[in-house]
């Protein structure tokens, strides 16, 4: 009995005393920025790879394009303003308490993740039950990122030194990708306001400024060009409506001029009727001073009709119940 209570006491100092030992936070400091440039993401990305027990830069980028090539290299996430520095995990595992992740072996070895990261630990035990549990191989373990050895990674690195040393690279690659990318007057005049003052764009803004030039002179001819094909459009529209006037006109005129001697004939005709005129009805058999009798194309009736209303030939005669009906004329 003596025995199996000294040995839970020397497991209860054991867990107490791993409980509250922690190791020490070094916290590197944030450099004063001497550089304007801030990143398109917010972020930075940072490979690292340990060689010696010692952490060293592989690669820093300001886009999400960096990948780990080994389980020795960890990618890290810097915010802009070195306010935060987390491992870029492939994926995020949910906290299973607290912070701390629940890790067996397969999410260590598939992709990179608080379970397979060299900045994360194994929880220190809460309890016995956790204690006895770390004591297994095997078995399920909680883990933590550590932000001592995320702050040991920074400052082996010289980590922020680092990235205000890259500013002035990525600032000029940001504006020569903004230089490619313009192309209107907008995006060449927003060029030419963001780098004005940008010493190693001098090249740059003036070519941009040649391209703001020829934008705008080729948008000037193209509004020439449009100018001019409205009003030969406005011209051609005018001219074809007056020679439309000018058709309507002659049409007009010569219509009247055929209605003139078309009632010229008529009148003629009228004037020269005697027995024997072939007419629009038939032939003409008896007059008097007013009428002339017609014998009717079918040669067996005839009818008296008024000489003012008689046609020539070919006019069409047409009766209505007995009543003669005046072809249509002009």
């Amino acid at each position: 009995m003596v025995y199996k209570t000294l040995f839970y006491t020397l497991i209860l100092s054991l867990f107490i005393s791993g409980c509250s030992s922690q190791q020490s936070l070094h916290v590197p400091k944030v450099p004063q920025t001497k550089s304007d440039y801030l990143p398109d993401s917010g972020y930075y990305f940072v490979l690292i790879e340990k060689e010696q027990q010692k952490w060293k830069i592989i690669q820093i980028e300001d886009k999400p394009t960096l990948k780990r090539a080994n389980n020795n290299q960890e990618l890290l996430l810097v915010a802009q303003s070195y306010n935060n520095v987390y491992p870029y995990f492939d994926e995020t595992l949910k906290p299973q308490r607290d912070n701390e992740y629940l890790c067996d072996d397969s999410n260590v070895t598939t992709s990179y993740t608080p379970c397979s990261s060299a900045l994360s630990l194994n929880s220190k035990s809460r309890n016995l039950s956790d204690y006895f549990n770390n004591m297994k191989k095997d078995s399920k373990k909680y883990r933590y990122v550590s932000k001592s050895l995320i702050n040991q990674a920074i400052s082996d690195t010289n980590l922020y030194k680092a990235i205000e040393n890259k500013k002035n690279i990525f600032k000029y690659a940001q504006c020569e990708e903004n230089f490619y990318k313009a192309n209107s007057v907008e995006d060449f005049n927003e060029f030419v306001k963001n780098y004005a003052d940008y010493e190693e764009a001098k090249n740059l803004l003036i070519l941009a400024l040649q391209n703001l030039q020829n934008l705008k002179d080729e948008d000037e001819k193209n509004h020439q060009k449009a100018q001019l094909s409205q009003k030969n459009y406005q011209d051609s529209y005018l001219k074809s409506e007056q020679q439309q006037e000018r058709e309507n006109l002659f049409l007009t005129k010569k219509e009247q001029s055929s209605i003139d001697d078309y009632a010229k004939k008529l009148t003629n005709f009228r004037k020269t009727l005697k027995i024997g005129t072939e007419t629009n009805c038939g032939t003409i058999v008896e007059m008097d001073s007013k009428k002339a009798n017609i014998s009717l194309n079918d040669k067996k009736n005839s009818v008296w009709i008024e000489k003012n209303k008689i046609f020539p030939k070919g006019d069409g005669c047409r009766f209505v119940k007995g009543r003669y009906i005046v072809p249509p004329s002009f």
